[in-house]
């Protein structure tokens, strides 16, 4: 799979691949994703992914443009706030009866908790590395979830 997110607190790159003696299978999460802020769960909008926090709640009129004149200054907030980024995605038996299924985070910004089917499977500390995690055992058949929790820094 891969999933891609470049948010001010963001995944960029993320990608989850069964491993097979052929060239490995991989599932897009790229998309629309749900943004909320951490501890203000009214303040939630879409987010595409690849994306980021500040484009998404601008889009969504939760927010001014950052990108006129002073405004800034009014949009410093979002960085000082923890956000969460989830989504849904379905996984069929043939992509689960792979040897091995690998999340590989790739350009994560920053401090991220990331989360399958509502169990840790890693934290992130670097934006300049990769990440793998082995997934296989959360993972089923059907309807998935994946969460990324981001630490303001």
């Amino acid at each position: 799979m891969k999933l891609m997110c470049a948010m001010a607190a963001a995944f960029a790159g993320m990608h989850l691949a069964a491993a097979r003696p052929v060239p490995a299978i991989e599932l897009s999460l790229a998309g629309e994703w749900k943004l909320e802020q951490a501890d203000d769960k009214s303040v939630t909008c879409p987010i595409k992914v690849p994306g980021g926090v500040h484009s998404a709640l601008f889009a969504a009129k939760k927010m001014v443009n950052p990108y006129w004149g002073r405004n800034e200054l009014e949009t410093q907030w979002v960085g000082r706030k923890d956000w969460i980024v989830s989504r849904t995605f379905n996984v069929d038996a043939k992509f689960l009866a792979a040897k091995s299924v690998i999340l590989r985070l790739e350009d994560v910004d920053l401090f991220c908790t990331v989360k399958v089917n509502g169990v840790e499977v890693g934290k992130t500390d670097n934006r300049f590395r990769r990440w793998d995690f082995d997934v296989k055992k959360l993972l089923k058949a059907g309807e998935n979830t994946i969460e990324g929790y981001f630490e303001s820094s």
